[in-house]
This record gives structure tokens, C-alpha cells and sequence, in this order.
């Protein structure tokens, strides 16, 4: 059974948007609880507190003003979820890997991108290593 979905938010607002929209539609389809959640690579997270002149430093509440995470959380309300949004920074595959062990996540959803196996080899994939670290089914949405 899922209760808990996490869905991982990257900056792709044309592939994030459509596959918020299916992820809602299974979480209200399940009566199932949602976490957003948005990684940040510590640089980028600094360059993006110096860039958009915020007043707080919390993970959390940068993400919760994330365009994009904003957008998908406006798919999920549209379908009666409300999500609870988090943010981190680090590697995208290792939190992702941590949240999904010590929040009782029982699904992921996130995004993907068709590259070349030799790409993939050489800069690896946070979607490919999610799938093989994670005992918990996962949707994929490609591009």
C-alpha cells in the first residue's frame, strides 16, 4: 500500500508540471501524504541565496519559493493534496536515497532525461541511482 509519496522537484518546469499532475492524481487516488522536495548542490544553493536576496538561509523555505516547486505544489492543490515541502542541500541522489529510508516513504516519483549510455556512464543519473538504492517503487518521467 503507499501512504507517502516523494517527489523530487528539479528546475525542468516543463517536465516537472505534467508529472506533478499524474503524481497528484495517484495521491488522491490513494489518499496518500506528499513530500516536495527540492535539492540543492551546496554552491548553487549559495550563488541562489546571493541571487534572489533572501532573508533566510533555511533550505526549506528557499524551496517552498522555488518557481517550479511552486508550481508543481499548485498541481497537487488543484487535486485537494496539500504537500509538505522540503528542501536540502547536497547530492540529489543521496538525499533523495536518505529521505526516502527515514521519512517511511513507500513511493518516489522524479524526472529523467534519455542521454546516451556513455553520458550516463561517465556522469551518472540522480534518477538511476535513486532506482537501484531505494527498496521502494519509483516513477520515472522522461523527457
Amino acid at each position: 500500500m503507499i501512504d507517502k509519496i516523494l517527489f523530487a522537484v528539479e528546475d525542468n518546469r516543463d517536465r516537472m508540471v505534467p508529472l506533478a499532475s499524474h503524481a497528484a492524481e495517484m495521491a488522491g487516488a490513494l489518499d496518500a501524504d506528499v513530500v516536495l522536495i527540492h535539492v540543492y548542490g551546496r554552491e548553487e544553493f549559495e550563488e541562489y541565496l546571493d541571487r534572489m536576496d533572501y532573508d533566510s538561509s533555511d533550505p526549506d523555505d528557499v524551496a517552498r519559493r522555488h518557481e517550479v516547486v511552486e508550481a508543481c505544489a499548485s498541481e497537487f492543490a488543484d487535486r485537494g493534496v496539500r504537500p509538505d515541502v522540503v528542501g536540502e542541500t547536497g547530492d540529489p541522489a543521496a538525499e533523495i536515497t536518505d529521505r526516502v529510508e527515514t521519512d517511511g516513504i513507500d513511493h518516489v516519483v522524479l524526472g529523467g532525461r534519455r542521454r546516451a549510455p556513455v553520458t550516463k556512464a561517465v556522469t551518472g543519473s540522480v534518477s538511476g541511482s535513486v532506482l537501484r538504492s531505494v527498496d521502494v517503487p519509483c516513477t520515472i518521467g522522461m523527457e
